[in-house]
């Protein structure tokens, strides 16, 4: 089993210098590494240039369209398995060999690993609140803990989560209808696409990468920003894949917004954050409605160019002669966040 690896990065260009050196470290080399790039400059040109087996590419759609470079790396992916990693998460020498590990069953489509974060999380928690879907719609990460084994999880972490090349076609890659920052929960919209087609999710604590939490392009991590898109892009997530008769959407739009403003009690500082948040909710919703009235829950795209990236992946020949490398995948309008598949 080969991995093709993907690093999405943007404005980081010494963060992309140390996560190659430390790919370039594996007990198990990559069989492929792209490096996808958003930046304002060429300094992450230059630093790839100087590593003759890294496939660089371009997205010049730049910040908040992370998912769209996670398409363009997957339009040249060659790999049986495609495995995704921030440009500030570093791997342990022994990070992909344990990730192709645990593809262990054909009915399995998707592995992550554990996370370091800095400063690093102690303790212990039970492996069944790693990666888990609550009753209320949260999604439980705790992928810093390790559990001693490998179990089947929910949800991946998006600086170290990857899938079968062949789950990945047949979903017709990411959507791309959730914006913002770096795309706020868009690797968890893909991991609930896979779980929604059948296949098994699993979590191998010895495929770790450290994440360092580099510094954002533009404002600070979970500021109101992120507040705003947390509310729009999970509500979507929720209604584009359950519809919006299931409990679980209602159940998070109540649940969450409800903690958020009795938070602010304790915290009032807090304030601005949540009503960013119930203001991404109802913006949420409104979106995906549309969403609904016109494409349905099914997890499989059907747009162009979900249908070319299937196309792609199956084949495992060239990419379309109209995409040269360092160009963005076209798409068509209806992978435009109002109305994508």
């Amino acid at each position: 089993m080969t991995a093709s690896v993907i690093i999405v990065t943007l404005n980081r260009p010494d963060c992309v210098r140390r996560c190659l050196d430390c790919l370039h470290a594996q007990t198990l080399a990559p069989h492929q590494i792209i490096v996808v790039d958003g930046s304002t400059d060429d300094l992450t040109r230059a630093i790839c240039a100087e590593n003759p087996d890294v496939l660089y590419l371009r997205n010049d759609r730049g910040v908040g369209h992370m998912t769209h470079s996670r398409n363009i790396g997957i339009l040249r992916a060659t790999g049986d398995v495609i495995a995704f990693i921030d440009d500030d998460a570093f791997a342990e020498p022994q990070w992909l060999e344990q990730i192709l590990a645990a593809y262990d069953a054909p009915d399995v489509g998707a592995v992550g690993g554990r996370v370091h974060s800095t400063p690093r999380n102690v303790g212990t928690i039970p492996a069944d609140q790693i990666g888990r879907f609550t009753a209320n719609g949260i999604f439980l990460p705790n992928f810093w803990a390790d559990c001693g084994r490998v179990i089947d999880v929910e949800h991946l972490m998006g600086c170290n989560m990857s899938f079968r090349r062949d789950v990945v076609a047949q979903l017709g890659g990411f959507r791309e209808f959730l914006i913002g920052i770096s795309g706020v929960g868009e690797d968890t919209e893909m991991c609930v696409r896979v779980r929604r087609s059948g296949f098994r999710m699993r979590f191998n604590p010895a495929a770790a990468v450290d994440h360092i939490g580099a510094p954002q392009v533009k404002g600070k991590r979970f500021d109101v920003r992120y507040a705003f898109f947390g509310g729009r892009n999970y509500n979507i997530l929720l209604l584009r894949n359950f519809s919006f008769f299931a409990i679980v959407p209602w159940r998070y739009a109540i649940y969450s917004n409800v903690r958020g403003f009795a938070r602010c009690v304790k915290h009032p500082s807090d304030f601005s954050r949540a009503s960013a948040f119930a203001i991404g909710t109802l913006v949420g919703w409104t979106v995906a409605l549309f969403m609904l009235l016109r494409h349905g829950t099914s997890p499989v795209r059907s747009d162009p160019a979900g249908v070319e990236i299937r196309r792609w992946l199956s084949s495992k020949g060239q990419p379309p002669s109209s995409q040269e490398p360092g160009n963005s995948l076209s798409l068509s309008p209806a992978e435009c966040p109002s109305s994508a598949s």
